[in-house]
């Protein structure tokens, strides 16, 4: 069966079975997507599946370091501070004062062992202000300028960091039209050739990968700082 033979429902329902024998209950995320939806934040935080991946990632590369790109209600956020160790850090940047205070709070009612921090304002000025090298880049922001956010992050990250973009398909009908006029749309094109362009320049070696969940169709590409 193809793809577009399958109701996009049972995308939702293997997430709701899988989450049902995989993912542990935890009072701290619930809250922070009640919260979000209390609050009117758009839906469109990792689903619980998706975030135990970036967790069990950073915990795979012994992350210390981990840098977020957008933390919208600081759902994605909890998870990564679970991977981290005690002297570990999480940096996330978000541009809506709303959003950014609201996850605060969320944080702060996880109580992570490790230091986090939401920075409050525009990434593209933000990025400019971090030192050192990150472990792990995390980009889930506004996509007109997700392809800026992985350039500015081979700066910000150490040899054998990896970096995820978000968001890489969402809508393959856009994403394969060369002429889009869509914002979305433009954004998210504009990932792959930096993605070629960096490896042209022996910076990373990157993927990308479909994903199908109760998010629907999407993709994340996986980008390995060289």
């Amino acid at each position: 069966m193809s793809l577009s033979m399958i109701p996009t429902e049972a995308f939702t329902q293997v997430d709701n079975f899988s989450e049902q024998h995989i993912i542990k209950p935890d009072a701290a995320l619930d809250k922070c997507m009640q919260n979000a939806a209390n609050n009117g934040l758009p839906d469109i935080s990792v689903s619980a599946i998706q975030g135990k991946f970036l967790m069990i990632q950073a915990k795979m590369m012994r992350a210390k370091r981990v840098l977020e790109i957008g933390t919208l209600a600081g759902y994605s956020s909890i998870w990564l501070s679970k991977a981290l160790p005690a002297d570990g850090e999480l940096i996330s940047l978000e541009s809506n004062e709303k959003f950014a205070q609201l996850s605060r709070e969320n944080i702060a009612y996880a109580n992570p062992s490790c230091r986090v921090e939401v920075k409050h304002g525009a990434a593209l000025e933000t990025l400019d202000t971090l030192q050192g090298a990150f472990d792990m880049v995390f980009i889930d922001a506004d996509k007109m300028n997700s392809a800026a956010y992985l350039r500015k992050a081979i700066d910000l990250t150490r040899p054998g960091a990896v970096i995820y973009v978000d968001n890489t398909v969402r809508n393959y009908n856009i994403l394969l039209d060369e002429h889009t006029q869509d914002p979305y749309g433009i954004g998210i094109r504009a990932v792959y050739p930096a993605l070629q362009q960096l490896q042209d320049q022996g910076l990373i070696e990157a993927t990308n990968i479909q994903i199908c969940s109760s998010k629907g169709h999407d993709g994340l590409a996986i980008a390995v700082r060289l």
